[in-house]
């Protein structure tokens, strides 16, 4: 019944005025008016004339958050701006507030030194601002605005004062440029337009998410681990520094010294949250506005009802809750560090029938644990002996290495697919619709015509994901597309060599086989920028570091994409409030019977396994076949296409890895067949046993 009152609603969403009669608190929210980004946005990471931070990754409405603030010598906070991310008209954002400022905030110079201890933290700062949260869950923004606007003569008010690239020798490199002929700039020509420079430039961010208390049909969980492991506030990341040979800020031109035993590993093993977040300002990839940005637009644009929160939140003992209040979880962009217990509580929600999505890729990389406030990850796999204590294990999750005392967990058991293409790529999707658009989930695209194409360029990036046949992939896995790259920077080991390499990404579905959850992966860090082209550029620092800002992106949304999406989400029970009129929503398909499969071909030769056979489905197309000769071990076969009649293929033994990770057939035990179609029917077929016929 609740499905068919959605449907209803969304349907006359789709024709009507949404705001007329709102389907749900997040259409209602983002009828409001909204702000323009040269409001709510900052200039990379800020002005380092004002630095903070909220004190709780996320609250719920009625609480107080609390800010710590620090000033340098000279600055005055003028006001403490609070807006949420959205639509909002396309507007991306809605002042929520002001925070109530200490009273010796606007002028008090924070001289509370940051600690370096288990990690470089700033807990020690005073509290400078604090606001009684109203408004719906979220993914929040406080803005830190200085009194002084008129420092500094670039646009923006950037942050790089000087630029020794491009000076002319003998002058100071931090002056204005000399009004000369020809100079054109320097007199005023090409200024940043109105209604896109910043209105008060110098100030700075920090985030926060408001959680809800009710039961909603999505989750958006952020990736905040991701966000502070890339954080260089203090000096170093978990990766080093992103200006070496110089550490991050606030020692910006401080030189690293290399034969100091605390950088042995000239890299951070903790990273605190009572930091500054300064990713932005030189990765902003792995920072809020980008895929997240993105993300949060399309999903409030359509009318989802969604609710939010942190990585840090789903890490805790109240995980299980949140997600008991969620028909459906989403992962979004760069989502690499987690903790196990984060993993184990979605996986236990993905048994319970909570559906999975993840519009990220590198997801679920590193494992990561936590000390109160403080994020630990020694990576060591990276390393040839054991760094963290005995107990626990903050390496990559595949780690088999003796030394992991969790033993080898890989992500593909979590999403369908692992990663394998570092950055940063801007490679095309490529969709092919002969081949992959009979299934279900492409419905009302031209993929579903039979059209072929390659997408815009940086829909598949900066870092993507790959199939790979280990034995972890989740049941009945059905592949939607395929894109083969070449010359691709590859990870090569379980976390520490890479190299040039092919691979070849595909996007995934699969269905849980008791409790029915569909889980779909993208595998791309950037899928969201197919929905909605308002978000952070991939590489804005070489593309302008002068000014790091939100902008629209030229190359435009994909509109075969949002509407796969849209289909996904249907097939979960998750329905939009305000479908954009460009999209369809689609009836939903009652089909119960399970495809067949059969065995026609099988040869083992050399140690080389070669099998084919057919499978056919009444009611849709099969979308997975899958091969086993050993219990519990299913290998992945190839579909020449996907439709009610198909023909498979696989073949095992011809590369070495495959014998790390399945033996060939011996024995008497039978060959057995699962199949599946594009409505996660499935069924287990056992084939000849006799294996002398081989």
């Amino acid at each position: 019944m609740r499905c068919s009152l959605l449907l209803a609603a969304a349907l006359v969403g789709a024709t009507e005025d949404p705001c007329a009669s709102p389907a749900n608190a997040i259409v209602a929210e983002n009828c409001k008016q909204g702000v323009s980004s040269d409001i709510w946005d900052v200039n990379g990471a800020g002005s380092p004339g004002v630095r903070g931070f909220a004190t709780q990754a996320s609250v719920l409405p009625g609480e107080t958050i609390e800010f710590k603030i620090k000033l340098q010598f000279g600055e005055a906070l003028k006001r403490v701006d609070i807006f949420r991310l959205g639509y909002y008209g396309g507007k991306g954002a809605r002042v929520m507030g002001r925070a109530t400022l200490d009273s010796h905030a606007s002028s008090r110079t924070v001289t509370a030194l940051c600690r370096e201890g288990v990690a470089y933290s700033c807990a020690k700062w005073p509290v400078a601002a604090s606001w009684s949260v109203e408004g719906p869950s979220g993914l929040y923004v406080a803005r830190f605005v200085l009194a002084d606007q008129t420092k500094g003569w670039r646009a923006d008010a950037s942050p790089i004062v000087s630029d020794n690239h491009h000076a002319v020798e003998g002058r100071d490199a931090s002056l204005p440029p000399e009004k000369l002929a020809h100079a054109y700039g320097a007199g005023g020509k090409n200024k940043p337009s109105e209604g896109w420079r910043l209105k008060e430039p110098r100030a700075s961010h920090a985030y926060f998410v408001v959680r809800s208390p009710e039961t909603h049909d999505l989750l958006f969980q952020t990736a905040d681990l991701t966000w502070h492991a890339y954080n260089g506030y203090g000096g170093l990341t978990t990766y080093g520094s992103f200006h070496y040979p110089y550490l991050h800020e606030p020692y910006g031109d401080e030189f690293l010294n290399l034969s100091d035993p605390k950088h042995v590993h000239k890299r951070a093993h903790a990273r605190s949250y009572d930091t500054p977040l300064i990713t932005r300002a030189y990765r902003s990839v792995n920072a809020p506005l980008g895929p997240e940005l993105a993300a949060i637009r399309f999903l409030e644009r359509m009318g989802y009802d969604v609710h939010y929160a942190t990585g840090f939140d789903l890490s805790g003992k109240h995980a299980d809750n949140i997600l008991k209040r969620s028909r459906a979880y989403l992962s979004v962009g760069h989502d690499e560090y987690w903790t196990y217990g984060q993993r184990d509580a979605i996986e236990r929600a993905r048994r319970r029938g909570v559906h999975l999505n993840f519009w990220s890729a590198n997801e679920a990389y590193w494992a990561v644990r936590f000390e109160g406030r403080t994020m630990i990850c020694y990576k060591e796999t990276q390393n040839i002996r054991k760094m963290d204590r005995h107990d626990v294990w903050t390496g990559t999750f595949r780690d088999s290495r003796p030394i992991n005392p969790r033993g080898s967990r890989p992500e593909n058991a979590l999403s369908g697919h692992m990663f394998v293409a570092n950055a940063q790529r801007v490679d095309s999707l490529f969709v092919d619709g002969e081949r992959f658009g009979r299934h279900r989930a492409w419905r009302n695209t031209s993929v579903a015509q039979g059209h072929s194409y390659h997408t815009p360029k940086g829909v598949l990036g900066h870092e993507w994901d790959e199939v790979v046949d280990n034995g972890w992939s989740p049941p009945n896995l059905h592949r939607l597309s395929s894109t083969t790259v070449d010359n691709v920077q590859c990870l090569r080991d379980v976390g520490a060599v890479f190299d040039s390499c092919s691979a070849t990404h595909n996007l995934v579905l699969s269905r849980h086989e008791e409790s029915k959850a569909w889980t779909f992966g993208s595998g791309t860090v950037q899928w969201a920028w197919a929905l909605d082209d308002v978000h952070d550029a991939n590489d804005p620092q070489r593309q302008n570091k002068y000014s790091i800002r939100v902008e629209m992106d030229t190359a435009g949304v994909v509109r075969d994409l949002q509407q796969l999406t849209v289909n996904v989400f249907r097939m979960q029970g998750v329905l939009p409030g305000s479908l954009h009129e460009s999209l369809v929503l689609v009836d939903d398909i009652t089909d119960n019977e399970a495809p067949t499969a059969s065995l026609l071909y099988a040869n083992l030769e050399d140690g080389v396994l070669r099998l084919s056979g057919a499978a056919s489905d009444v009611g849709g197309v099969v979308a997975s076949v899958e091969v086993s000769w050993s219990h519990g071990r299913w290998h992945l076969a190839e579909l020449d296409r996907l439709a009610s009649e198909v023909k498979w293929s696989l073949v095992w033994g011809h590369e070495a890895w495959h014998a790390l990770h399945g033996e060939l057939p011996g024995g008497d035990y039978p060959f057995e067949l699962r199949v599946a179609d594009d409505s996660g029917n499935a069924r287990t077929v056992r084939g000849p046993g006799d294996r002398g016929e081989l």
